[in-house]
């Protein structure tokens, strides 16, 4: 956990409104060896005999009443509002500390009965999806899943900078299908078609 010692919290103005309660200008020791955090929760589950238990560090139960097709919802808002010159270096960050073993599932995404309509939805964001330390994109779908790209109404999926745009692993086959009566188009550059 971060070393807290000597920090100093100090909260100059809190409020109750509307359900909410804002806590604002919150100042920390800022001591070179600190981590200030707002919230900080140390959730610790004990070695436990039983083997049926559903343990959760933040639990939030969101429950809409009111049903208003006009009204937007969210269970969780994260939003940057900094006036300084720095930027946000990311408004949500995951993070496994323990070197011994590793985290089965980063983000899980489940539908305990009324499905979900999008699973993850981008937009305004420079690049969607990236990795860093020459990590691989790995996009899998289990059992008897497909993998389906939706593109625009000019271009479906465009590569860019690859040495190998395509390939299979395994010795696996390569095989391009056109669904019903649609047709299976190669497009070459000025030289060469193939």
């Amino acid at each position: 956990s971060p070393d807290r010692r000597h920090q100093r919290l100090l909260v100059s103005d809190a409020e109750y409104n509307n359900g909410l309660v804002r806590v604002r200008y919150v100042d920390a020791d800022q001591s070179g060896d600190l981590t200030p955090g707002g919230l900080y929760i140390d959730y610790q589950v004990l070695n436990d005999a039983n083997a049926d238990q559903t343990f959760i560090g933040a639990y939030v139960n969101y429950t809409v009443t009111e049903d208003a097709a006009g009204d937007t919802t969210y269970a969780m808002l994260l939003e940057n509002n900094s006036a300084g010159a720095s930027a946000l270096d990311a408004l949500l960050r995951l993070n496994n500390a323990d070197a011994d073993t590793a985290v089965s599932t980063g983000i899980a995404i489940a539908s305990a009965a009324g499905g979900i309509t999008t699973g993850i939805s981008i937009g305004g964001a420079t690049t969607d999806i990236t990795t860093t330390g020459n990590e691989a994109l790995t996009i899998t779908a289990e059992g008897t899943g497909d993998i389906t790209l939706f593109g625009d109404a000019d271009t479906d999926v465009v590569f860019s900078g690859l040495t190998t745009d395509i390939t299979t692993t395994g010795n696996e086959a390569l095989t391009i299908t056109a669904a019903g009566t649609g047709d299976i188009t190669l497009f070459g550059d000025a030289d060469t078609d193939d």
